[in-house]
């Protein structure tokens, strides 16, 4: 990468850190801590656990439909291939539907207004997922901004029909509304047509692996709520989620590198060796630094933030930051293994993780409750970011096999 593109890469990273940013400020800072105080613990436990659920479905089926569609733009960006996507996106769409349909009924109780609104917010969220595509493929990444700007304008909007409603959904349909106007004005692929080519049968099936292997990373990052709330009650999901916010906060800004990393690694063919070497280990130093400002300023984020709760979360942070500062790590290295080595390995790695995160966090939380399971949680993702370096150091690449 010569100076010209470093410095773009360093700009285009500056540009989707802001734009991540500002509406993670607003909803985890600002919004989220005031839709606590205005609905009871146990509808707050539940709604960050259907939230993880959006973030689940339709956000990895979106992640995964952009993800393929920005891997091989290279090869499609001149020819009618590029038009098998609008099929996929319907066909992931309509899944989508059916799958967020019976699990938010599942966790609602019954059918009511609650889960219409999130099944058709699920339809929002998995669409500007994938049409935000657009922007990383031209590396537009002050377009990224603008519409996260947007998107941020629109939760505040949404938060005064939350106000009157007490329907949390309203701030992200407000949001995610707003949003897709903005990339509907500027976009061309809202207008592609639907097209079968031969390659179609080819993207249907990496998007498909890599949905599987996605949908196991964050069933890992999310089952904490997903396992507490059936087990210990919303209220206990309220706590745990509120001990966790800085350590979310952290990680979640660490996304958007990864962003950017995926769409200029889809421009180069070898993998890095030196350059990824001082980039991890700087990542590790880092994470490290990282770790200790979270617990020196926890108590004070947490009085700010979740007063309710803050005696009893502010325990489990030591626990909840060393989990999740481990994750940042796996994202970081996730970028390469995706881009250099078969798309099966994410589908094993994943899969052997989801099986141990299941039985570990269920044996911690028998034997110790909420502390030993976020102890549990960070043995997990300490094994899978060992089990990825081993692989990138030592597995063959998609090319060396070809060769």
């Amino acid at each position: 990468m010569d100076k010209k593109n470093i410095k773009g890469f360093i700009f285009n990273v500056a540009y989707n850190l802001i734009a991540t940013a500002v509406p993670l400020a607003i909803l985890q800072i600002f919004i989220l801590p005031l839709v606590s105080r205005y609905i009871s613990d146990e509808a707050y436990g539940l709604a960050v656990t259907i939230i993880a659920l959006l973030d689940i479905c339709p956000g990895v089926l979106g992640m995964a439909i952009n993800n393929v569609r920005l891997l091989n733009d290279k090869g499609i960006s001149d020819n009618p291939h590029r038009y098998n996507f609008p099929r996929i996106l319907r066909e992931i769409c309509l899944l989508n539907v059916f799958v967020m349909l019976i699990i938010t009924i599942i966790y609602e109780g019954t059918f009511n207004l609650s889960v219409v609104l999130t099944v058709f917010l699920s339809v929002l969220w998995l669409l500007r997922e994938y049409l935000i595509v657009e922007y990383q493929i031209k590396l537009s990444y002050r377009n990224i901004l603008i519409n996260n700007v947007l998107l941020s304008v629109g939760y505040l909007i949404g938060f005064v029909f939350f106000y009157f409603s007490h329907y949390w959904q309203f701030i992200y349909i407000t949001g995610y509304l707003i949003a897709l106007f903005d990339l509907y004005k500027k976009g061309f692929i809202f207008t592609e047509p639907f097209v079968r080519t031969k390659l179609l049968n080819t993207y249907r099936k990496d998007t498909f692996f890599l949905s599987f292997s996605a949908v196991l990373t964050r069933i890992t990052t999310y089952a904490d709520r997903l396992i507490l709330y059936p087990v210990l009650g919303g209220r206990q999901v309220s706590i745990y989620y509120a001990a966790s916010i800085m350590a979310k906060l952290i990680s979640m800004i660490i996304s958007p590198i990864t962003s950017v990393f995926l769409a200029y690694l889809s421009k180069i063919k070898k993998k890095p060796k030196k350059a990824f070497n001082i980039a991890f280990a700087l990542s590790i130093v880092l994470c490290i630094v990282g770790y200790f400002l979270i617990i020196w300023s926890s108590n004070f984020v947490l009085s700010i933030l979740y007063p309710e709760y803050v005696q009893e979360a502010v325990v489990l942070v030591p626990y909840t930051a060393l989990s999740t500062i481990l994750y940042v790590l796996i994202t970081i290295l996730n970028p390469l293994i995706l881009k250099f080595f078969d798309m099966k390995w994410q589908v094993f790695i994943n899969g052997i993780n989801v099986i141990l995160y299941l039985v570990i966090s269920f044996i911690c939380l028998n034997m110790g409750g909420i502390k030993m399971f976020c102890i549990g949680t960070a043995i997990v993702n300490f094994v899978k970011l060992i089990t990825m370096l081993i692989l990138y150091y030592g597995g063959k690449t998609k090319a060396e096999f070809t060769e």
